[in-house]
């Protein structure tokens, strides 16, 4: 014997998330796994989740099945084991990920993420990083920030600084893998501004209080607008994406004003960035290779930002001799020492795979 129950009006939930096809058959299980043993299991009702999670109400639920409506679905409930059947967030993720090798799949990012915090399975900032991380790789930054655009729904902040910088380092990485076209350095820096401005919503942790650790005083988020808007200018690109110039453009009007502005905030967040000792700590034979890529990741859009601006900043302004001659000089020392210890490994390990910073150096060319 059947007996229907009606929720939907109880718990006032619409759907449960459905995840469009992807083109991995192994990624298409692994998702409808979360959504039958996790996601709608959510959406239940407290005496529906016990008979679903006791064992006493296994039986029962196997000789008398129960059938529940979460919004227009008809589910019919299943006993679940939670040690045994339910998917685990934490070693599910690399594989996942791994999965996700066409573009489409990342469509079902922003839903997945929704469905975890419904379920109340953290996400931890590492985990976060790791995904923005692959999606900006795969050149879908734009689901990334559909994701911190609905921040309350994803859980994806922008009050962790080092998240904060893998969701900006994805317009860096748009410019690089256009080599630094007009076009897409306008719509990059474009994508950029707007990620900086959302960091002023106090989901994100805005507000009038700018923090040491504050994503609105890293350097390394300031370096990325500042190389975007110098490469802008430099190719007499206007602020809208609309060409203005050849490519030979001497950085005038709203371009020179984009760099300056961003100059200034860089100088006012200066001693934010680590010392010289510090930054010998993490490149030395002692610090790892891992300590020094990822010092090259955050050095080197600031580098290729102060390395612009020299070229559109008024050598007697208010901000260029800083850029020329406090700021250029310091970071290149410190570049040099972290480059070295990443080629130093990349050398003995022969590795098939440049390790980012390194890449991102090597790009300072074009």
């Amino acid at each position: 014997m059947a007996v229907e129950v009606h929720t939907a009006s109880e718990l006032g939930v619409k759907h449960v998330s459905a995840f469009a096809p992807t083109s991995s058959p192994e990624l298409d299980s692994l998702l409808s796994d979360f959504r039958s043993k996790v996601f709608l299991p959510a959406h239940l009702l407290k005496p529906h989740r016990n008979l679903i999670y006791q064992p006493r109400n296994h039986a029962r639920l196997r000789s008398e099945p129960v059938h529940v409506e979460i919004g227009q679905e008809r589910v019919q409930l299943e006993p679940i084991n939670r040690l045994q059947d339910e998917p685990s967030f934490r070693k599910s993720l690399p594989r996942i990920l791994s999965l996700m090798r066409e573009p489409s799949d990342w469509r079902v990012v922003p839903a997945f993420l929704a469905e975890l915090q419904t379920a109340k399975r953290k996400v931890t900032p590492g985990q976060a990083q790791k995904i923005v991380r692959k999606a900006n790789e795969a050149g879908r930054q734009d689901i990334v920030i559909e994701c911190v655009k609905r921040v309350s729904k994803t859980g994806l902040r922008l009050n962790d600084v080092h998240l904060a910088r893998e969701v900006i380092w994805g317009s860096y990485m748009r410019a690089m893998r256009a080599e630094w076209a007009a076009s897409e350095v306008a719509k990059a820096f474009s994508q950029a501004e707007y990620i900086v401005d959302l960091f002023e919503d106090e989901r994100h942790g805005g507000g009038w209080m700018v923090r040491r650790e504050d994503a609105r005083a890293d350097p390394g988020i300031i370096g990325v607008l500042l190389a975007l808007s110098a490469s802008q200018a430099r190719r007499g690109q206007s602020a809208d994406g609309d060409e203005t110039g050849t490519g030979t453009g001497t950085g005038t009007g709203i371009g020179k004003e984009k760099v300056e502005t961003y100059a200034h905030r860089l100088r006012a967040a200066w001693s934010n960035l680590p010392s010289s000792d510090e930054a010998a700590a993490a490149t030395t034979t002692k610090g790892t290779w891992q300590d020094a890529n990822a010092r090259l990741q955050i050095l080197t859009p600031i580098l290729r930002g102060l390395t612009g601006a020299t070229e559109i900043l008024d050598e007697d302004g208010d901000v260029g001799p800083w850029v020329a001659e406090t700021a250029l000089p310091q970071l290149q020392e410190q570049v040099q020492a972290a480059a070295a210890r990443l080629e130093d490994h990349n050398d003995k390990t022969d590795a098939d795979r440049v390790p980012r910073g390194l890449a991102w150096l090597r790009d300072l060319d074009r």
